[in-house]
């Protein structure tokens, strides 16, 4: 009884060095644990990012151009650039935060008798570790 009471200190000190290594062995295993990657699901929401982007992008500029399609010629290009280029950096920027490489080029304007028919474009999304890229033609 009495070793006891005269090693009661050093039992709590050796008690807390148990749990001090058992809390740093678990934080140790959760860090590891959590840097696992899984490109397998990654890889499926870039297609299905990519799915969307594709179906919007070119909706958003419609929008914009909406009663905008009686310019001259000239003129139309200029805000076609406009809002081709508006579109681009807010699709860059929001893609951006969710981890994607977003870019989209301008190729060509199609006229049907005179007026604006379509547009057509790159569009490019990527990953880490993958990577899509499409010619895509809009209609007005």
């Amino acid at each position: 009884m009495n070793i006891i009471k005269e090693n009661k200190g050093q039992l709590l000190t050796v008690a807390g060095i148990i749990i001090t290594i058992s809390i740093l062995s678990i934080a140790f295993v959760s860090i590891n644990l959590s840097s696992i990657y899984m490109p397998i699901e990654k890889g499926s929401f870039l297609k299905n990012e990519y799915g969307n982007i594709r179906r919007e992008f070119g909706g958003v500029i419609q929008d914009n151009l909406n009663g905008k399609l009686d310019y001259e010629q000239e003129d139309f290009i200029k805000i076609f650039n406009y809002y081709f280029n508006e579109t681009k950096d807010i699709f860059t920027y929001v893609e951006t935060l969710h981890g994607y490489y977003f870019n989209a080029e301008f190729v060509s304007i199609l006229y049907k008798n005179n007026a604006p028919s379509s547009f057509v474009c790159v569009l490019t999304l990527s990953s880490d570790y993958q990577y899509t890229q499409e010619e895509v033609k809009y209609d007005f």
